[in-house]
């Protein structure tokens, strides 16, 4: 009779009593392989699955230890929990993690954790993945939950057990179960991989931080309410070294030193070294933000000698550069009332590029020129605003061994629809050479006009060149067109890299870097 009370009957009224405590928070369906049932210690449940009602895995248990109380009862009641070699899929960016809880009565009520029926869940050798209908994703492994229900008190520890002194990652803190407020810690000294930084800035809702791995150390902390999930946001620091990003299949960043500062509804991100497409990259932004709505940024990025090859391999460019580097300095903001919109300003240096490979200033070579050998090096320097995708070019100009060019201001360039409108100057070297040599300054302005010639190009970015650009009458010569093609022959076809120097200061580069121009 005890055999049969053992291994038959106790084991089916311990899953049933089990089925019906976890159906009062999981909506869904709950599976046991075998149950192992004890009078004097805790009995066991081994290989427990939870999953939603369309078959999707969220929790995943070797063997769950079940604490009885009340056995004067035909039914006992399950009091403590003890779970061991767990695996638990989440959705971070979506309420309750994604899983498919009961804390509601409806859908409009404030969520009410009540119905809790335990006093104590443990689980061990606990792993956290991410979940979604591509993909799961070890967010942390090695992990020791533990929490004690009294209520309308939860208090909970998550940390991690690594054999490794120097890895650190502890979150505690405490839940009212009756008005779901919540105020928790956390603190972290540990390599961490893709996902755990996104999950951790999920305000940011951007896939570059669910990418980013490297070595996190700092604190943080968070209190609300969970009934206003988006308003939980964390105050602390998090720095984050020996970084890296991979964009895609051939594209990373990497030796990535970055520090977020984060005080509930503002984010400060400051990226002190970053390599990135050959060359380094700095900056800071800074992040204000109302939950639930479009946030407003704005800060300052500087990129130092990124090779062209790269460049245009990355953002797949319909012309492919293959020689020189760019170096940028770019200012930007964006504002709530325009959420779409991203003003900005700019100043991009291209150094020794193989700009002529550019369909149009290919076209602009054969109609000023009679070289026959076209493929020179070029410097280029362009200045730009924009609101939107409105680009204003207020200043741009390039330098070759052939060639001088200097965009008049007020171009435009519409980076939505493609269509273009500027004008440019070009001065062929080899007329205006001897002319600058030989002319007095008097009558220089007077005779360098006729050896100018001025070009408007007008119509979509992906036109034929030969209907882009259209010859046009010059205007008056300025002193600046003079001032501008002396110094252009003075250094052999090139233009001084100024913008390189400004930005070399403020990046100090790490890795050995060609020498800049004087």
């Amino acid at each position: 009779m005890i055999a049969i009370l053992k291994f038959y009957y106790f084991p089916s009224v311990l899953y049933q009593k089990f089925y019906k405590d976890i159906s009062k928070v999981w909506e869904g369906e709950v599976l046991v392989e075998k149950v192992f049932f004890n009078f004097f210690s805790p009995s066991e449940l081994r290989g427990m699955t939870l999953k939603d009602y369309q078959g999707n895995v969220y929790l995943e248990v070797g063997v769950c230890k079940v604490t009885l109380s009340g056995w004067q009862k035909i039914m006992p009641k399950a009091t403590e929990l003890d779970f061991n070699k767990v695996r638990l899929y989440i959705e971070p960016d979506k309420p309750n993690l994604g899983l498919p809880l009961k804390i509601n009565q409806t859908s409009n009520a404030p969520l009410n954790f009540t119905n809790i029926p335990f006093k104590a869940i443990h689980a061990q050798e606990m792993s956290l993945h991410t979940f979604s209908d591509t993909d799961q994703d070890l967010l942390c492994g090695q992990l020791a939950f533990t929490t004690t229900i009294n209520h309308p008190y939860c208090r909970f520890k998550l940390d991690q057990h690594i054999s490794s002194q120097t890895d650190t990652l502890l979150l505690e803190g405490r839940l009212n179960t009756k008005t779901a407020d919540i105020n928790m810690n956390m603190t972290i000294s540990k390599t961490v991989h893709e996902g755990f930084m996104g999950t951790i800035l999920k305000p940011l809702k951007s896939n570059y931080f669910n990418r980013l791995q490297g070595h996190a150390e700092g604190t943080l902390q968070a209190k609300g309410n969970l009934n206003q999930i988006n308003s939980l946001l964390p105050t602390g620091q998090i720095q984050l070294t020996q970084g890296e990003i991979l964009f895609d299949e051939e594209t990373k960043s990497q030796n990535i030193e970055v520090d977020f500062k984060l005080e509930q509804s503002k984010i400060e991100i400051n990226i002190t070294q970053a390599d990135f497409l050959g060359g380094q990259v700095q900056g800071h932004v800074n992040l204000n933000f109302q939950p639930g709505t479009s946030f407003q940024y704005g800060g300052v990025i500087y990129g130092y000698r990124c090779e062209l090859e790269q460049v245009s391999d990355y953002w797949d460019l319909p012309q492919k550069l293959q020689k020189g580097s760019v170096t940028l300095e770019y200012t930007f903001d964006s504002h709530w009332e325009s959420q779409k919109m991203l003003n900005g300003q700019g100043h991009l240096f291209f150094d020794d590029a193989d700009l002529w490979r550019i369909p149009i200033i290919s076209h602009i070579y054969q109609l000023t020129t009679t070289s026959k050998k076209n493929d020179n090096e070029s410097d280029s320097s362009i200045a730009f605003e924009h609101q939107g995708p409105e680009i204003k070019i207020t200043h741009a100009q390039m330098a070759s061994q052939l060639v001088a060019l200097r965009t008049e201001n007020g171009g435009k360039i519409n980076l939505d629809s493609g269509e273009i409108d500027f004008y440019i100057i070009v001065a062929p070297l080899a007329q205006v050479e001897n002319l600058l040599a030989k002319v007095p300054i008097v009558d220089l302005l007077l005779n360098l006009k006729s050896k100018l010639i001025r070009f408007r190009i007008k119509g979509h970015i992906q036109d034929d060149p030969i209907l882009l650009v259209k010859k046009e009458p010059i205007k008056d010569v300025s002193e600046g067109i003079t001032e501008f093609i002396s110094g252009v022959l003075n250094l052999g076809g090139e233009l001084g890299g100024g913008l390189i120097q400004q930005v070399e200061k403020i990046i100090q580069p790490t890795q050995n870097q060609s020498p800049h121009k004087n």
